[in-house]
């Protein structure tokens, strides 16, 4: 719960980019929020979650080098792209529309 409600997160170790949580999945299901804030859950397939954590050990593997061991949670993210600055001059951040594992 403290996952979703935290404004964001560091990813992309060791380039350290900013992601906003969008949702988590583990072996249980996946939980999210809805644009009312509402809590959202919908239920994962063993054979969906057996390929995530499978997908997610090798492409770190691969592409970092890094072995992560089991996988028991995974976050999906939105990264943060850029700043715009607003007419008031206040500064925005921007995120991807993309959501990535």
């Amino acid at each position: 719960d403290h996952l979703l409600a935290q404004n964001s997160v560091w990813i992309d170790w060791p380039f350290c980019l900013e992601a906003r949580v969008v949702s988590i999945a583990t072996a249980l299901g996946r939980r999210w929020r809805d644009k009312h804030g509402a809590e959202a859950t919908c239920d994962i397939l063993p054979s969906d979650w057996a390929e995530l954590k499978q997908d997610l050990r090798d492409s770190t593997l691969r592409l970092r080098g890094i072995d992560v061991g089991e996988v028991a949670l995974a976050l999906y993210v939105t990264p943060l792209t850029g700043h715009v600055r607003c007419a008031d001059g206040s500064v925005v951040r921007r995120w991807s529309e993309a959501t990535m594992p």
